[in-house]
């Protein structure tokens, strides 16, 4: 039940007399089908679904758009291979996806599963991401904008009254679901997210694993507390920051220890365009979000029942080319820093023999080992280095050693741009939860 076929046959001295009608008929089937020499299909697949091109490729295989043979209907099927690591890391995932289902959330419909690889049977969001559909817009203002966060704010109203954080909320992982102008959004990838052991206990899940991307990290993340499903309305006061301006509030400018000092201090402004157009009710519902004190923020109810949101009435300037614009810049500067992270990634994997060997930015923040918070005086010097947490939103305590820093791997953070705790080995270690 585990063989996998591949239906491609490159040609060879026993079939080179095909007929010229049959090469042009072979070569206009490829240009509407997977590469099958690439991505290899199960026949028990084959039987329901008819595959098309591969639309994406992911940490851990490759997605295919799909057609249910029997109904019709479209889907986008996630491949991955199988190993047993990928296999334990992907378990609360497929928890997740299974327990879901709401309109702005993605739903898993089937999951087929062999000796070495897993299907994924899901919804196939043809829109494009958040971001993307926003700068081609011809017309895009505050209204639009309170319908767009509307709908995202729906959907993780839902996920957290299911006791599911989703830890990674960005542009990237919200998309629409069709072209058309009236399309709906989903709230995509739960490969970082946690999920309460009971979903309808009311109690607070403290979470403790340091992950997610550096400009959409609440300060209780990368202080290393222990925190809850605020952290996702952090995220979201980042994401209607961008929605509204285009700009990321915390930027990452080459320096990301500036970043998360700022993110730290809750230090962003509405400066430049196209802020000076943007209404105050805008402006407080993001300061509403972006608080240092997860208590103080917005939970997902009250922030759909802000006025800004619930106000209907909104200033009809558009907006559309001051978001194009400063996106496109925010995307180049993004771009870059990730160039210069995986210069970084490669130096530190490959060092030459007379280079000194130096720790990265992201290193101090991606373990929870406890023999990392507290080193040994031999190691140390005889002094005892505690971890890094904020007093208030305009102090910071010093960061640790030059010794704290280089027992960690840098690679995963250099690689991903995310951080997830490690142990000493350079092993992905579970989230560490806090009943």
């Amino acid at each position: 039940m585990g063989c996998c076929i591949g239906r491609k046959v490159l040609p060879n001295a026993t079939n080179r007399s095909v007929s010229a009608s049959r090469r042009i008929r072979h070569q206009a089937a490829s240009n509407r089908t997977i590469d099958y020499r690439h991505v290899k299909v199960s026949m028990f697949l084959e039987q329901k679904y008819t595959l098309f091109t591969s639309i994406g490729e992911g940490e851990f295989g490759q997605v295919v758009r799909a057609e249910h043979k029997r109904t019709k209907i479209p889907y986008a099927i996630k491949i991955i291979d199988l190993t047993q690591d990928i296999l334990a890391s992907s378990k609360l995932e497929l928890k997740i996806l299974e327990t879901v289902k709401h309109i702005h959330v993605i739903r898993l419909y089937e999951v087929l599963q062999t000796s070495r690889r897993m299907y994924l049977v899901m919804d196939l969001a043809t829109g494009g991401q958040l971001m993307d559909r926003i700068c081609v817009l011809g017309n895009f203002d505050e209204c639009d904008a309170t319908k767009v966060l509307f709908m995202i704010l729906d959907g993780l109203r839902y996920l957290h009254s299911r006791g599911i954080t989703h830890r990674d909320l960005k542009p990237e992982n919200v998309l629409y679901y069709h072209p058309g102008a009236d399309s709906k959004i989903i709230i995509t990838d739960f490969g970082l997210s946690a999920m309460r052991d009971d979903p309808d206990s009311t109690a607070k899940h403290l979470m403790k694993t340091d992950c997610g991307t550096i400009e959409y990290m609440a300060p209780e993340v990368i202080t290393r507390a222990p925190y809850t499903n605020a952290v996702d309305l952090w995220s979201m006061g980042v994401i209607a920051y961008i929605v509204l301006s285009g700009r990321l509030p915390f930027p990452l400018n080459g320096n990301v220890m500036s970043t998360l000092r700022a993110i730290c201090f809750c230090k962003y402004n509405f400066e430049g365009e196209p802020w000076d157009d943007i209404s105050d009710d805008a402006k407080d519902f993001i300061s509403s979000l972006l608080v240092f004190e997860p208590s103080q923020r917005l939970t997902a109810d009250a922030a759909l029942g802000h006025k800004w949101i619930k106000n209907k009435q909104h200033n009809k300037l558009n907006l559309q080319t001051s978001i194009s614009s400063n996106w496109g810049d925010s995307c180049v500067s993004l771009k870059n820093e990730k160039a210069k992270r995986h210069a970084r990634t490669k130096d530190s994997t490959n060092p030459s023999e007379n280079s000194p060997k130096k720790s990265t930015y992201g290193a101090i923040y991606k373990s929870h080992d406890d023999k990392l918070h507290s080193i040994s005086a031999k190691d140390s010097g005889g002094k005892e280095h505690k971890p890094l947490t904020c007093r208030n939103s305009t102090s910071v305590k010093r960061k640790p050693s030059r010794q704290y820093r280089s027992k960690v791997n840098p690679v995963m953070v250099e690689k991903t741009g995310k951080l997830k705790a490690q142990d000493l080995n350079g092993n992905a270690t579970t989230d560490n939860t806090v009943k």
